[in-house]
């Protein structure tokens, strides 16, 4: 949690935590994702009143040891809490307890309506639509991650020109997909 301590949590023996992992935990009358900190011997809060992790988050540390250790840097060097450090290095859908895995990509495929009013000309008024179908035709594109603004995805959809389809893809962790490589009581930040 992004505050300025840190916070002792009990967990399930059969609950299997690494430092850098998160959890979910109640903090008040909320939830919130936590980060492992540490793994203490004992606590200066009396065990009754330590409360349990709610769920493990993740399977894996989400930093390296490099990385766990810059950002332990950082915090001290600029006085900073830890909590907030390390949720500022993490993606915004990770700091919300979304999953660091991404297992399914979706892609705009061009359906039979698009091919005809692609080969009739009925898109001569929207040129930037026309592109985009031009572009499906000859390859499906990954949603989100092309050069065409979601309003024209929008167009296209509502017109019956295009759909979504789903692809099942290996799980690959966030730092994978972004092109880099990963290499009984505890401590959250």
């Amino acid at each position: 949690m992004p505050l300025p301590r840190l916070f002792d949590y009990l967990f399930p023996d059969d609950v299997s935590l690494q430092i850098g992992t998160r959890v979910l935990v109640p903090f008040g009358t909320q939830k919130r994702v936590a980060i492992v900190a540490d793994f203490p011997t004992k606590s200066d809060v009396p065990e009754d009143k330590l409360k349990t992790i709610l769920q493990p988050l993740d399977l894996a540390p989400l930093f390296t040891p490099i990385y766990w250790d810059w950002l332990h840097w950082a915090a001290n060097y600029y006085q900073a809490g830890l909590g907030d450090v390390l949720f500022q290095a993490l993606p915004v859908k990770l700091r919300n307890g979304e999953s660091a895995m991404k297992n399914n990509r979706t892609f705009w495929q061009i359906t039979d309506a698009g091919k005809n009013a692609l080969e009739q000309g009925l898109l001569k008024r929207s040129k930037k639509q026309a592109e985009a179908l031009q572009c499906l035709s000859e390859t499906d594109l990954e949603k989100g991650n092309n050069k065409f603004s979601s309003a024209i995805w929008s167009a296209l959809k509502a017109k019956g020109f295009i759909k979504e389809i789903t692809i099942q893809t290996k799980p690959l962790s966030w730092q994978q997909s972004l092109g880099t490589t990963q290499l009984s009581m505890l401590k959250i930040a």
